[in-house]
């Protein structure tokens, strides 16, 4: 019976990613590594495996990645700056991270990659039959434009799994964060692409201001965003804000000293002022 076992500390992945044609592996690992260009150092790591290693039986795989990346393709994100642990098998496992200047890349999602200056926090995974599931628990982000804690869940169902057909595309998520900050004139690097519209609006309207708190919920198919009068999931975020400078349209005055809660709500969007100025007159 085919096996195998590897020990290793301080891998760098590029070199290993140019010499993958030199290695006795299959050609889907081959195509993986080519399709993904990982990066980075693996320490203190272990890999153990039954069966071909291109197709293994099982395996058991532990380690610390420090300054992590593969390329985003297809339904699957890129990420650089991937610093943690990892420690799993073909059934599930968890992971830990503690990263800084952390790159997240969701083309199907964002209309470019997400950067932060920490990104840290842990969660685990689960492979069955009919899905993935990825659980994240009290991840912790910040940069310059907002600082926010988020926990959920992510599943696909799997193409060979009894539930195939209900997968719609690139998965499903439920997922609630809560902001302490947020700089107004960068919300709109964060809103995704389903609210194209929305977002350009925002970025062309907001001058300055704060966000001072904001909770999102994301619960439903990523495919069927932005959930049109509700169909397929919610999507919601409250905010509170202040000092907020926006021009509501072309030719109409700046609106000054904006104190306002703020509702998006699927397609839908509202806001309750309650201070303001235009010419400096409240």
């Amino acid at each position: 019976k085919a096996s195998g076992a590897v020990t290793g500390n301080n891998i760098d992945l590029k070199v290993i990613t140019s010499m993958s044609d030199y290695f006795p592996i299959g050609r889907d690992i081959r195509e993986l590594v080519a399709r993904f260009n990982p990066r980075g150092l693996v320490q203190q790591s272990s890999f153990a495996w039954t069966g071909y290693l291109d197709k293994p039986l099982t395996y058991r795989v532990k380690g610390t990645l420090a300054d992590f990346s593969i390329q985003a393709d297809g339904n699957t994100p890129g990420t650089s700056g991937f610093t943690g642990t990892v420690e799993g098998d073909e059934r599930g496992g968890k992971f830990r991270l503690d990263s800084k200047s952390f790159e997240l890349d969701v083309p199907q999602l964002f209309r470019a990659p997400l950067r932060f200056d920490t990104f840290a926090g842990g969660g685990a995974w689960r492979v069955n039959a009919d899905a993935i599931e990825v659980d994240i628990d009290d991840i912790e982000l910040a940069n310059a434009d907002l600082a926010g804690k988020f926990t959920g869940r992510y599943w696909r169902y799997r193409a060979s799994g009894a539930k195939a057909a209900e997968e719609k595309g690139p998965g499903s998520l439920d997922l609630t964060g809560k902001f302490s900050r947020i700089r107004a004139a960068g919300v709109p690097n964060y809103l995704p692409n389903g609210i194209a519209n929305s977002r350009d609006y925002v970025e062309w309207a907001v001058r300055s201001g704060e966000i001072t708190s904001a909770d999102l919920i994301f619960k439903g198919t990523i495919y069927d965003f932005p959930f049109h009068l509700g169909q397929g999931g919610t999507f919601r975020i409250a905010a509170r804000v202040k000092d907020l400078d926006l021009r509501y349209a072309e030719g109409w005055p700046v609106v000054n000293g904006i104190g306002a809660d703020l509702l998006f709500e699927n397609t839908h969007f509202e806001a309750l002022v309650d201070t303001a100025r235009i010419f400096n007159t409240p």
